[in-house]
């Protein structure tokens, strides 16, 4: 609303009648992808997406899926208010395909340009070689080391003990050891 007076150093008229003007809309800006990079590979299973802000946004809506319709296996997370979004339970070796739009009350921009990742390939271990005490070995002394070769991709080894090839009698676990060896000691007679 807007409105005038006319002033002479010793006389003011009264305000004009009150005019009334509406600003335009401004069209929100397409958010900017920002992480992962487009065509990135290796992600891990449990990416954070994120982008830049749109200054006049509010919220965030963002999708995610296996192709690039957006029509297999949508993910939506609407009304999104800040500018990432964590994502969980993906698939390994498998592409993915996200997007971003900012919201206010009043208006929705476009979808960004999609972009793109593929997750990680499965990590697989392969079994230990056991190295010590060999196969078949007999006469061992009563305290002695187990040993077996590291395998590549490994985090710890569980190591089972037991007096049959069940693992059912005089069971002993060693969880989460990060050495290639154990001692064991207080072994029984024959």
């Amino acid at each position: 609303f807007w409105r005038v007076r006319a002033k002479k150093t010793t006389d003011t008229t009264e305000f004009t009648v009150a005019w009334r003007f509406t600003t335009k809309s401004v069209p929100l800006s397409v958010p900017v992808l920002a992480s992962p990079s487009d065509q990135a590979t290796g992600v891990a299973l449990n990416p954070v997406l994120s982008w830049n802000a749109v200054s006049t946004a509010s919220l965030y809506d963002v999708q995610v899926a296996t192709d690039e319709n957006f029509t297999q296996d949508l993910q939506n997370f609407a009304g999104v208010s800040k500018t990432s979004q964590a994502l969980s339970g993906l698939t390994e070796n498998t592409q993915y395909f996200w997007r971003v739009r900012a919201t206010k009350t009043t208006d929705t921009s476009d979808y960004s340009a999609a972009w793109n990742f593929t997750t990680r390939l499965p990590v697989t271990v392969a079994a230990p070689v056991l190295n010590a005490p060999a196969n078949g070995a007999t006469d061992t002394e009563l305290s002695l080391n187990l040993s077996w070769h590291s395998v590549g991709n490994a985090t710890a080894y569980d190591v089972q003990v037991a007096t049959n090839n069940t693992f059912t009698d005089g069971l002993q676990t060693f969880d989460g050891l990060s050495d290639t060896s154990q001692a064991l000691s207080g072994l029984a007679e024959g």
